[in-house]
């Protein structure tokens, strides 16, 4: 399975190469609020719950936010779903912070 995620609930934080990955799957799956963001680039597979998931070990799931960030990554390695790759845009984080005008820093080990 090829994981995605479009940002934080709108696709216009997606990145290129996430949309591309989303055009060029045969199968495409996401839940509804998902779906319909990207309706206009594919014809996405709905699905009400992640269990659901395992029945689509060869697509490409688009989730919203971050997959790797209190995102649906866990739910697949805990169920023994094989990902292929994993595309993730912008972060919830990275919006925060530009949307409060603040500058993140990390502190070095």
């Amino acid at each position: 399975m090829i994981v995605v995620g479009i940002g934080p609930g709108n696709l216009k934080y997606a990145s290129l190469e996430v949309i591309e990955k989303i055009k060029s799957s045969k199968t495409v799956v996401a839940f509804k609020r998902v779906a319909k963001d990207i309706e206009g680039i594919c014809n996405p597979v709905i699905i009400k719950g992640l269990e659901e998931l395992i029945n689509y070990k060869d697509a490409c799931f688009v989730a919203s936010g971050d997959p790797c960030l209190y995102g649906v990554l866990e739910y697949l390695i805990r169920n023994n779903i094989e990902i292929e790759e994993v595309i993730s845009s912008i972060s919830s984080v990275q919006y925060m912070f530009s949307k409060l005008k603040r500058v993140g820093q990390i502190q070095r080990l």
